[in-house]
């Protein structure tokens, strides 16, 4: 992938710097713990063994998409309730009450992931993928 070598030297430090941001891959990275005064962006992953956790993205409140696959440290995204589409597979904690807030979401790939069992809440969605099962209520 290119740019990869840059991705895995970025830390709070520099980011700090880079406060309007729309897109961001922290994935793997131990170094970002906190993106909080990235108030713009719109798109992350924090996926795997990173530093994010759920203090470091508490104001993230414009989020659309969000990518926390296998994730341990987030918990619960319910601030980010403009979120669209949300990735919470395998070993991520997020349960139930982490995404109750999350009325607008119209994606959720939650596979592998037995915590999350109710989302007759979220009466918006199209495509949702669980319990390694392909479901799709988008119209033919």
């Amino acid at each position: 992938m290119e740019g990869s070598k840059y991705l895995c030297k970025l830390n709070n430090d520099i980011l700090k710097n880079y406060k309007y941001v729309t897109k961001l891959r922290a994935n793997y990275n131990q170094k970002i713990t906190n993106m909080n005064r990235m108030t713009k962006l719109i798109d992350l992953f924090a996926i795997g063994s990173c530093g994010t956790n759920d203090g470091g993205i508490i104001n993230l409140d414009n989020l659309a998409i969000q990518n926390v696959d296998q994730n341990s440290k987030i918990t619960n995204i319910n601030r980010t309730m403009k979120l669209k589409e949300l990735h919470a597979c395998e070993s991520c904690r997020i349960n139930d009450g982490g995404i109750i807030n999350l009325n607008d979401l119209v994606i959720l790939y939650a596979s592998d992931n037995s915590k999350i069992i109710n989302i007759n809440h979220m009466t918006k969605i199209k495509q949702k993928y669980m319990q390694n099962l392909w479901q799709s209520t988008m119209e033919e």
